[in-house]
């Protein structure tokens, strides 16, 4: 689902990278001879583990322009272990690393999910079911016979409609944590962190309001396409007409026409967002407007309920965040016992 964030923020961007296993295991989980990867509770297979390092590869590729891939000699639809990355390694070796560090970052998030007391509730397997759902129609609507062909083909054969679901558990699994996440990084940052983030910034520092923003997806999943944008705009005509727009009403509309989670975005700053948001935002909207996008996955209802920080500060508040959660995850990852079983990448040629 398409968010009015235009860059993805560091966290979500690795909790998207998930793997599978039993949510509510609570011993050592077995490894069977097709796992990859295993920590205390939760096991990646062969065909989660194939999945993901297309997503994985794909997903790092996506952060280049198509020249900059060109230069950097990487040719789509050639197999990768024919390709050189530099003079020790091929492509499929660049990846296979990034894979496995991808595999053990997520695998401790979910550990300390698994340790805040997170759980799968009856409402996410809702989630996990329209997402897949999804899934299975952009497969279809790509011309495939069947969703299980597609699979065979792109993933080789490992890959499995019950491997994606997994994937996609583990993903919904994790981001139910990611308050807990953000409240730990951010006791451990010191002022003298940000301090040193704002005096890199130099005498350039942007001293202009960031905002706060709220927003709810009317998805075409859920809503007819002919309805989307109809229903959009009786919202906020009711919100107009009531006079009755603040936070609380706003997240209370959501919970009743979104099938999805109500968004609270603090602190943006400009060029955080889609070009079409990001200038109603920063150049038209006044405190407590609100405003309908339309996007390819449907209509996002944005309101702009109060203004945040000073830019030059939230800049220096995300980085010193960045830098504090790698420093995290390595300890998380020193502090978690891996059991890895590679032997099937010999048979893998992406």
């Amino acid at each position: 689902m398409k968010t009015v964030k235009k860059i993805v923020s560091l966290l979500m961007a690795l909790i998207v990278l998930m793997f599978s296993t039993s949510i509510l295991s609570s011993c050592n989980v077995k490894m069977n001879e097709t796992d990859v990867m295993a920590s205390r509770h939760y096991v990646i297979s062969n065909g989660m583990c194939v999945f993901l390092f297309y997503e994985n590869a794909a997903y790092w590729l996506s952060q280049y322009s198509e020249d900059d891939v060109d230069k950097m000699g990487f040719v789509y639809g050639t197999p990768m272990k024919e390709q050189k990355y530099n003079d020790s390694k091929s492509w499929f070796d660049f990846f296979y690393e990034y894979n496995i560090s991808q595999m053990k970052n997520l695998l401790a998030l979910c550990e300390y999910a698994n340790e805040c007391g997170v759980k799968f509730e009856d409402s996410d397997e809702v989630i996990l079911s329209k997402k897949t759902d999804a899934f299975n129609s952009m497969v279809l609507v790509s011309g495939a016979a069947s969703v299980e062909a597609y699979l065979n083909d792109l993933y080789k054969g490992f890959t499995t409609a019950e491997d994606v679901e997994e994937v996609y558990r583990l993903q919904l699994f994790a981001s139910k944590n990611s308050e807990n996440l953000t409240a730990e990084i951010n006791a451990q940052i010191t002022d003298e962190q940000i301090n040193a983030e704002i005096e890199a910034q130099g005498s350039d520092r942007n001293t202009a309001l960031s905002k706060n923003i709220a927003y709810f997806i009317l998805d075409y999943d859920n809503y007819d396409e002919t309805e989307v944008v109809p229903t959009a705009e009786a919202i906020i005509s009711d919100f107009n007409t009531s006079g009755n727009l603040t936070y609380d009403s706003f997240k209370s509309a959501a919970e009743t026409y979104s099938a999805y989670d109500f968004v609270d975005d603090k602190n943006i700053c400009p060029g955080d967002l889609y070009s079409e948001v990001d200038t109603w935002l920063f150049e038209q909207a006044v405190v407590s407007d609100i405003k309908y996008f339309e996007t390819e996955n449907g209509v996002q209802v944005v309101y702009y309920y109060s203004d945040g920080e000073q830019v030059y500060i939230v800049k220096a508040e995300n980085a010193a965040y960045e830098k504090q959660l790698i420093v995290w995850q390595s300890q998380a990852i020193d502090e978690t016992e891996f059991r890895i079983n590679d032997n099937f990448y010999n048979e893998f040629n992406p």
